[in-house]
């Protein structure tokens, strides 16, 4: 049996304060159905994390974090499994989607669970958040693309787009998802309507896309497995360029100013002129990338299956710094600030100083951390694959 739920959440000012929490108004028991739906839209304030990696450009550097150590503060079970996508917050609330295909939300701050909806596959990829609905990527079931709505409690449409292991893209009025056959689809967010399909050229193998799309003005970025990165114009799907990298993409790439920066499978770090596709630096970090890159205006910091974490200078891609966590990082970097969070396959959180990549704090979890963790309403959020979303705090809080 699942919950058919109701809740407010409470305003005041822009930002839910410590002490205003969302209120459950009602509660009704369905048999055999699960359900999610809010009273009023959820509102966008700073620091909300409503897409993979924090914002359409997937650079996931938080706004406001606490500062290590740490303490956990809340821990839930969401059934099953997680994929490689994050976390999700907005409006004090956070929402996480797992390998059986229930989106959960929960009170970001308490970690009460206001409720879950199953909508079919596995959600591989994070959704994207609006205020009033949920865009949902599924791989496994025929309609593999939804649009969920929290205020009416339904959902809005459905498109059947192949497997997608994706997060989804949302740029003004239209979404970018791409599939594991190799098409990349432009969809109107307010019907589903399919408004233009890329598919990578000369894909007699069927490679696929597994790297999430990331975008800014009016061009997407992708990279795919036929060791390619592409750039798309977001309104025709034309292609305005594409380079070859070398080696399979599934690290979702990174826009910073004028720069593009993506990770392979091979271990290579590469930084690209993002308006002309000229590749500026190439640099080996000695392990296969598959999250996103962390990057300012002085690094690109990345994560490795050979379980280091490597600091490149952004100009020139030389070494700046090299972590041993002694454990491979599958996932993408969280920025807090002077400190930068990473999760690896030994179950552990680690904190380091960003400038120096010193280790500054570790925690050991209960499960291996194969999502990116964010950070919003002044705590740190992690997935681990035993089922448990936790959320810390600063020690001082």
């Amino acid at each position: 049996m699942g919950l058919l739920m109701r809740l407010a959440p409470e305003r005041s000012g822009t930002i839910l304060s410590d002490c205003i929490l969302p209120a459950v108004l009602l509660i009704t028991c369905v048999a055999g159905c699960s359900g999610l739906r809010l009273d009023y839209p959820l509102r966008f304030e700073d620091g909300a994390s409503r897409t993979f990696a924090g914002n359409m450009m997937r650079n996931n550097d938080a706004a406001t974090a606490p500062a290590p150590p740490l303490v956990k503060t809340w821990e839930q079970d969401v059934s099953a499994g997680f994929g490689e996508g994050s976390p999700l917050l907005m409006d004090s609330v956070l929402f996480i989607g797992n390998l059986r295909g229930e989106l959960y939300a929960f009170n970001a701050r308490t970690g009460k669970r206001f409720g879950w909806v199953n909508l079919g596959g596995a959600i591989h990829g994070a959704p994207v958040i609006e205020a009033e609905r949920a865009f949902v990527p599924l791989a496994g079931s025929r309609e593999s693309f939804i649009a969920y709505d929290f205020v009416e409690g339904k959902i809005r449409w459905r498109q059947a787009l192949g497997e997608i292991h994706v997060s989804p893209l949302l740029l003004d009025s239209r979404l970018y998802v791409a599939n594991t056959a190799g098409s990349c689809y432009c969809i109107a967010r307010e019907d589903g309507a399919t408004l233009w399909t890329y598919t990578l050229p000369g894909n007699t193998a069927a490679k696929g896309i597994r790297s999430s799309p990331a975008g800014i003005d009016t061009s997407i970025f992708f990279g795919a497995d036929d060791g390619y990165l592409y750039h798309l114009d977001a309104l025709t799907g034309r292609l305005r360029w594409r380079i070859n990298v070398g080696a399979p993409i599934q690290a979702t790439p990174v826009i910073h100013k004028d720069r593009v920066c993506v990770g392979t499978l091979a271990g290579r770090c590469v930084a690209v002129e993002r308006t002309t596709g000229t590749q500026v630096w190439s640099a080996d970090v000695g392990g296969s990338i598959y999250g996103p890159a962390l990057v300012d205006s002085s690094l690109v910091i990345t994560g490795t299956t050979a379980g280091f974490i490597v600091a490149l200078h952004r100009s020139s891609g030389t070494v700046a710094w090299k972590a041993d966590l002694r454990a491979p990082v599958n996932a993408g970097i969280l920025g807090a600030g002077t400190f930068i969070y990473a999760g690896t396959l030994r179950r552990e959180l680690v904190a380091l100083d960003r400038s120096t990549g010193t280790i500054v704090w570790r925690t050991t979890l209960d499960g291996r951390v194969k999502t990116t963790p964010v950070a919003g309403a002044g705590f740190v959020y992690v997935a681990a694959d035993n089922r448990i979303i936790q959320a810390f705090r600063g020690q001082d809080k």
